[in-house]
């Protein structure tokens, strides 16, 4: 594969690789974080949950079935016997070496002036006491370099209780507007940004839907928060947001806004 390589590129948003560079590589590996950065993302977003002894470890899924072809839930099983778990066969063959790793091993990934968005996947198999111990030791490696990780989740609890505990580092509650009716989406915006400014959360990040426009946009950012939208595989797309003054935008190939030039 070609790749460009080097410093992140100047786009007009922040370009945040969903789940590394997963149209390309198997999602949440160390391939598809690493490929993330050579293709020039400026960030990238993995999604966390907890092993059965408590570490934080990258994987979408409660469960090892979709990409390993295992019964086992990921909370089941130990830090190293999920280190074993082959997560990119599934992918292709080509990627039958990429093993689950844990948020510390990702953090040292990060080139300077990049960041990391972590989504805490793992409130509902664990108590948040358990989330906040697991997160304490990973943090700790980037004391002197907060900025470099961004913690992310939809649970609004979960996410104050994160804030909390680690004020230096921005954190963000990720939500997801549904529409029972044609003209309405809920929860509202005005519903999204009060939860996060009570929580005194520093943004949010919205799914990709068409309740998404300047109006929603400013509404975020008049209360000081900031915005990203996940996730974006149209061009067309991803010009309305960065019309609507959008500040990040998370995509599964990073190269996407190659073709909005």
């Amino acid at each position: 594969m070609q790749i460009s390589t080097g410093a992140a590129r100047s786009w007009p948003v922040e370009v945040i690789a969903h789940r590394g560079a997963s149209a390309l590589a198997p999602e949440n590996t160390p391939a598809a974080v690493s490929l993330a950065w050579e293709l020039g993302a400026d960030a990238v977003e993995i999604d966390v949950q907890l092993s059965s002894d408590g570490q934080a470890v990258v994987i979408h899924d409660s469960t090892l079935e979709r990409t390993a072809g295992l019964p086992d839930a990921v909370n089941s099983l130990t830090g190293a016997e999920l280190a074993e778990v082959d997560v990119g066969s599934w992918f292709g063959q080509h990627w039958a070496d990429e093993r689950i790793v844990n948020l510390e091993t990702v953090i040292a990934t990060v080139p300077p002036r990049r960041r990391l968005f972590a989504e805490l996947k793992c409130r509902t198999s664990a108590g948040v006491d358990s989330v906040i111990d697991a997160l304490t030791s990973p943090l700790e490696a980037v004391a002197h370099s907060p900025e470099k990780v961004v913690l992310i989740g939809f649970d609004l609890d979960l996410m104050t209780r994160v804030k909390a505990e680690f004020p230096q580092h921005e954190v963000c509650l990720v939500a997801e507007q549904k529409s029972p009716e044609p003209t309405l989406w809920l929860p509202s915006i005005e519903e999204i940004v009060a939860a996060a400014v009570s929580a005194r959360l520093d943004g949010v990040s919205l799914a990709n839907t068409p309740a998404v426009g300047r109006p929603a946009v400013d509404c975020i950012h008049e209360a000081g928060l900031n915005c990203c939208i996940w996730t974006v595989s149209l061009v067309e797309d991803a010009r309305r947001f960065i019309d609507a003054g959008v500040d990040s935008l998370t995509m599964d190939d990073p190269r996407l806004l190659e073709a909005a030039d």
